[in-house]
């Protein structure tokens, strides 16, 4: 699963991302950056498409399906129930969107926590979101985050991971006419080189948020293929 991940760069950093990436010249004020410990139910910064035009926009993190407002948060979806689960099949067709992040965190089976990144710039995720009324009557945008089994050479940490998308293909993704084998092949296809480090526990507590969340606490970083 993902369940923390950060944007590291300040908000200029990101505006030139969005800019240079999606012409995009808007960054949502409830998104903040830097953000070392981005938490489930937090607003998070995603990217969405409407026929040839992107949009920013901050959406909760905890996917929230009509009549499941005392279910336990989603905030993980596996691309494997994409397809074959009712609930995701809407969505996994009209509201797919792009989580922006530059680094995620995951723990092992002994509870180390570890960041994992891409030389620190930012990369897209692959992700889900719904759109319901809340009690106001008010649009409540809600979003997940798609995983995938891990590679043999990460899943002694854990057998989930992101599934992070190649730069080439953040379009298609979008593309409200990509067929679902496309997607799903897409989600499998990310081949760049991610680095992978332990850091403090401090991570654990989401009320700690500074940059020496982000320091490495004992080894050198390592390449992983996933």
């Amino acid at each position: 699963m993902c369940g923390r991940f950060a944007i590291i760069k300040n908000r200029k950093e990101v505006k030139d991302y969005l800019i240079k990436n999606f012409n995009i010249n808007d960054l949502p004020d409830i998104i903040k950056v830097p953000n070392y410990n981005i938490a489930p139910t937090e607003h998070i910064l995603v990217i969405t498409k409407d026929e040839n035009n992107y949009h920013s926009k901050a959406y909760k993190w905890s996917y929230q399906p009509v009549n499941w407002t005392n279910a336990p948060l989603i905030i993980n979806i596996r691309k494997e129930s994409l397809s074959n689960k009712r609930i995701y099949q809407n969505d996994f067709k009209w509201h797919r969107c792009l989580i922006i992040a530059d680094s995620f965190y995951e723990w092992d089976l002994d509870g180390q926590p570890y960041r994992i990144h891409l030389n620190n710039k930012l990369f897209t995720i692959a992700g889900l979101y719904h759109q319901s009324l809340n009690n106001n009557q008010d649009l409540n945008p809600t979003v997940a985050i798609i995983t995938k089994k891990s590679g043999p050479n990460f899943d002694n940490i854990h057998k989930r991971i992101p599934a992070l998308l190649n730069d080439d293909d953040k379009n298609l993704w979008l593309d409200e006419n990509s067929e679902t084998n496309t997607l799903l092949e897409l989600i499998e296809s990310f081949n760049e080189e991610l680095i992978i480090y332990p850091i403090s526990k401090r991570i654990n507590n989401v009320k700690n948020n500074d940059k020496k969340l982000i320091h490495e606490v004992s080894k050198e970083p390592t390449l992983f293929n996933f």
